[in-house]
């Protein structure tokens, strides 16, 4: 797209210029040359902007990010197009008879022009020979591009697609989650025992252990007691032997005997791995029971497909809840508020570290 907004006006350019040097005025030569070839523009500028504006109506995540790519591409392509057809031959109708083909003198500007104009054309002439050649053997050179095409659409299917690849950035991100009601205490042994496992690893330099925040809501949730996250910075590439995939690959291995937590390793390259999996079915309904039952299902025919892991569903369990509705009163009678009793009542069910002394 950026290169054909110079190439339209080259095109006209070019078709003016030659008019010119073939002994017409350069108004003449601008009106001539542009209409030779404005419609072979046209069709040119018109071609990209339809490959490109379907993509504005595209949906879903695709839509969001090459939505203003598509439109700023088609409008450039308009933009070039309409200069190319008005401003370019009305500045060469002005100045072209004042252009000096070949300038004389010995100044360094001078010899660098005309040894460009001979560079030029010595590459005109071998194109003119090679034109010569394909057009005296057109079967060959038909046979040679069908044969390459051909050759192009075998290795077609040994070519991988994906629509975000994976970046080796050196970034994993590790989310765990207990079960519901899992303490502090318990979570964060968990997560102190994982970590001293990645540690191990040679490609390892830095392990971030977060307990208490993590999991399907990151840290953007809520507090959660059963939940834990582990960023891993792995060191420069070329201090290792492993790429951050395979190493992912080893963490996932290495953490599957771990009882009642579920572990989720990944990538945190391109975009981001947080908060989304390669692929996601959503589900919508009224009724809850309805969509448990449904979630399930479709999680256990995901974990029958080859090349499937880690599949879950965002279909948690309700989290215990005690309500405790205070006496007002008698709070104000010893000067304590809600607040401060709710502050006593976590202290003694999930504790607080004061201070620790080394």
């Amino acid at each position: 797209g950026v290169g054909h907004m110079v190439d339209y006006s080259i095109v006209v350019l070019e078709s003016v210029y030659r008019y010119h040097q073939n002994g017409y005025e350069p108004k003449e030569a601008a009106k001539k040359g542009t209409a030779e070839v404005g419609m072979a523009v046209v069709a040119s500028a018109l071609t990209v902007a339809v490959v490109f504006l379907p993509m504005v109506f595209v949906k879903g995540l695709a839509g969001v990010l090459f939505k203003q790519f598509a439109l700023t591409v088609a409008f450039s392509q308009l933009a070039a197009l309409f200069v190319s057809l008005t401003l370019i031959p009305l500045i060469s109708s002005r100045i072209l008879g004042k252009i000096v083909t070949t300038p004389e003198g010995n100044r360094w500007w001078q010899r660098l022009f005309r040894k460009s104009g001979q560079w030029y054309d010595s590459l005109d002439n071998k194109y003119r020979n090679l034109l010569v050649f394909s057009l005296k053997r057109r079967f060959l050179v038909v046979a040679v591009t069908a044969g390459i095409t051909l050759f192009s659409l075998v290795l077609a299917p040994f070519v991988g697609t994906e629509f975000m690849p994976s970046q080796d950035t050196g970034q994993i991100t590790v989310d765990v989650e207990m079960p519901v009601g899992t303490t502090l205490a318990v979570t964060g042994g968990v997560i102190a025992k994982m970590g001293d496992t990645a540690g191990q690893l040679t490609e390892v330099d830095t392990v971030l252990t977060m307990v208490g925040a993590g999991g399907e809501m990151g840290m953007f949730g809520g507090a959660k007691t059963e939940a834990g996250q582990m960023n891993i910075r792995l060191k420069p590439k070329e201090e290792r032997n492993r790429s951050t995939d395979q190493v992912v690959e080893d963490l996932r291995d290495r953490f599957k005997g771990i009882p009642g937590a579920t572990i989720k390793v990944s990538n945190s390259s391109g975009m981001g791995s947080e908060g989304g999996s390669a692929i996601e079915v959503t589900i919508r309904g009224d009724e809850i029971g309805v969509l448990k039952q449904i979630s399930a299902q479709v999680c256990e025919v995901a974990k029958g497909v080859e090349g499937t892991r880690e599949v879950s569903d965002s279909m948690k369990e309700g989290r215990p809840e005690l309500r405790l509705r205070f006496d007002r009163e008698k709070l104000a009678q010893y000067g304590l508020s809600s607040a401060q009793v709710a502050q006593l009542l976590r202290m003694a069910g999930d504790g607080q570290v004061v201070s620790n002394v080394e």
